[in-house]
């Protein structure tokens, strides 16, 4: 069984990172804490992503594109041992993205998500898919009817069996484990979300139940909650059944170190 940290621990003091075939790694950054640096992530991105920051009709939803992309160029150029800035991205036939087969000899699988402004979440591997996904803890007066739409009929009958003031809980828990699976396969969400089944139960260990139509992913794939994040609830999505997790939080300190070897 995968025995993933209670707490998000502190980096490692070198900053040239490496990971073998039963590591993965798991970054938390607080974006707040990185806006000093923005002027140098935005200067790794290429001209696509520095046009895709600018159409975005508000600030904050720029300042996260641009954190959430410098730091995963970081990142990367750090396990590939080159310029981050050199680093060139493909995306699957639904959108997930990759590190092109031409920007370094070491294969690495990644994954990312963010919530609200507030945090981002990154899955590093070498050889199995990751998926990985954060979401902000927050009144949703439609939480039920999302259910209704998106959840199997075996998970909305848990959500409503759940005492009033625990459904809310119990509905980003099974939010965040189905898209992390979803992210992890790479077909996004043109898999039905109501085609597979996870634990979603206070104190329910973190599961894939039932694929239907895949009834191997079951067994393929381990789903695992990362280490509390205050007001937010996240998810972890990886193949296999042999890796060990690392969860360690970016901070400025990574920062500065990472802006002296990074161009």
């Amino acid at each position: 069984m995968v025995s993933v940290p209670q707490t998000w621990e502190q980096a490692p003091d070198s900053w040239w990172l490496s990971l073998d075939d039963t590591s993965v790694h798991v970054w938390l950054v607080d974006i707040d804490q990185m806006t000093p640096y923005l002027a140098d992530l935005a200067a790794l991105l290429d001209e696509t992503e520095l046009q895709r920051a600018e159409r975005f009709p508000f600030e904050l939803h720029r300042i996260e594109y641009v954190t959430a992309h410098g730091i995963l160029r970081v990142l990367l150029g750090s396990y590939l041992a080159k310029p981050s800035s050199g680093i060139r991205f493909a995306h699957g036939a639904y959108g997930k993205p990759s590190i092109d087969g031409e920007s370094g000899a070491v294969p690495l699988r990644f994954n990312m998500s963010h919530s609200h402004w507030q945090h981002i979440v990154y899955a590093i591997s070498t050889s199995r898919d990751v998926g990985v996904d954060v979401e902000q803890q927050r009144d949703l007066d439609d939480a039920e009817a999302l259910a209704q739409r998106y959840f199997s009929p075996r998970e909305r009958a848990a959500v409503c069996a759940a005492p009033f003031q625990e459904r809310l809980a119990a509905f980003f828990r099974c939010w965040t484990r189905k898209e992390a699976y979803i992210k992890a396969t790479g077909l996004g969400f043109s898999m039905p979300l109501d085609a597979f089944d996870v634990t979603l139960g206070r104190g329910e260990p973190a599961r894939l139940i039932e694929v239907r139509h895949r009834a191997q992913d079951a067994i393929r794939w381990t789903m695992t909650d990362l280490p509390p994040i205050p007001s937010h609830t996240s998810a972890l999505v990886v193949e296999g059944s042999d890796w060990e997790p690392s969860c360690w939080s970016w901070t400025p300190v990574q920062m500065e170190r990472a802006l002296s070897h990074v161009s």
